[in-house]
């Protein structure tokens, strides 16, 4: 992650993908790649995110209404199925990996230093949630408004209050955990 082009013309590298639905396919990556497929996968178009920074996460809680994150502190929502994007003030500058809504107002993303923030009105303002960890975080995942786990470098969290604390949680095992997703409240997946 030293250095890369932002000439539209060469190969970018790709952070993330989400189906919307059989055929919608977004796509994320560096220099604040975009690019929609609306055939399956068959032909992708390159989308203005508005931003020049490499974008690491994505969610969508429907087919229409997304939030990517990255570098900078970067936050971009678009609300027409990746068509448009507009971006968010996060109040943070730190590098953001990965970004989680459970619905149209709460959400949260996690990144370097330790960094966690949420949002609680869609994105339109955002708050620190102190993680107790200066480690790098990579992975956010929420079952509901309350439960929610982090995982990165020798780290796995889980809050039950929102993000307004968090705990770390042994899991026996030392390792750089990428993501983490949970069905329940006790039944996920972390890989690393």
């Amino acid at each position: 992650e030293v250095a890369y082009f932002t000439n539209p013309q060469l190969p970018r590298d790709l952070r993330t993908a989400h189906f919307l639905d059989e055929d919608t396919i977004i796509i994320t990556g560096a220099a604040g790649l975009i690019q929609k497929s609306s055939d399956g996968g068959q032909t992708f178009q390159i989308k203005e995110s508005n931003v020049n920074v490499r974008l690491n996460g994505l969610s969508f809680i429907d087919s229409q209404n997304g939030w990517a994150a990255g570098r900078a502190g970067t936050i971009i929502r678009t609300a027409n199925a990746g068509e448009t994007w507009s971006t968010q003030n996060s109040g943070t500058t730190q590098r953001l990996m990965n970004i989680f809504f459970v619905d149209d107002q709460y959400g949260w993303a996690a990144g370097d230093a330790g960094t966690i923030i949420r949002t609680t009105d869609g994105g339109q303002t955002w708050q620190s949630s102190p993680s107790g960890t200066i480690r790098n975080l990579s992975g956010i995942h929420f079952t509901d408004r309350d439960n929610g786990w982090a995982t990165g470098f020798l780290t796995v969290l889980r809050t039950t209050d929102g993000g307004l604390s968090w705990q770390e949680v042994n899991v026996g095992l030392l390792a750089n955990f990428i993501d983490v997703r949970f069905i329940d409240s006790n039944n996920g997946w972390m890989v690393g």
